[in-house]
């Protein structure tokens, strides 16, 4: 059962994609910059292809940190089976719920957080809104279902947009 769709999933994935592909090209291209004859000294070239890959780094870096919270799907696993009504709409969410968050990972592919509704507090960090509280037990899969982390290492923080989330 889906509860939140992020208004600018798509966006975020392809910006996410777009910053790791060009700091790839920057990196497989560096290699050209010596084999151009523009009458300057190796050591200028160097500065050059040092200066295009750490640029490229530190942006596709401030991408990550930024999107690396941002939610674009909340979902509500398995609520049918533990629901004894046979609509899953209708169905009850308790605190001891399991609720599942969707981000993207480093290369733009899904990452799903789930954990219990009890176990998520406010948060005042840049670029999140939710967060796991201290010393709660998450599980991380990706998106073909194999798990990343399971206990408190991974994923601690998440970005909603406050105009969606609804207030408990």
């Amino acid at each position: 059962l889906s509860i939140y769709d992020g208004p600018f999933s798509q966006t975020a994935k392809r910006l996410k994609l777009f910053s790791v592909s060009s700091l790839g090209a920057t990196v497989a291209l560096c290699p050209f910059i010596f084999l151009l004859d523009a009458g300057i000294s190796n050591g200028m070239r160097g500065g050059l292809a040092v200066a295009a890959v750490a640029t490229s780094g530190s942006s596709t870096a401030l991408v990550q940190w930024c999107l690396g919270s941002y939610v674009r799907k909340i979902t509500i696993p398995d609520l049918s089976s533990s629901s004894s009504s046979s609509d899953s709409s209708t169905a009850v969410v308790t605190r001891s719920t399991p609720v599942s968050f969707e981000t993207l990972s480093f290369w733009g592919g899904k990452r799903i957080t789930t954990v219990k509704v009890s176990d998520l507090e406010p948060s005042s960090a840049p670029f999140s809104t939710i967060r796991i509280r201290a010393g709660q037990s998450s599980t991380v899969r990706d998106g073909r279902g194999r798990v990343l982390s399971e206990g408190n290492q991974l994923k601690k923080r998440f970005y909603l947009h406050s105009e969606l989330a609804e207030e408990e």
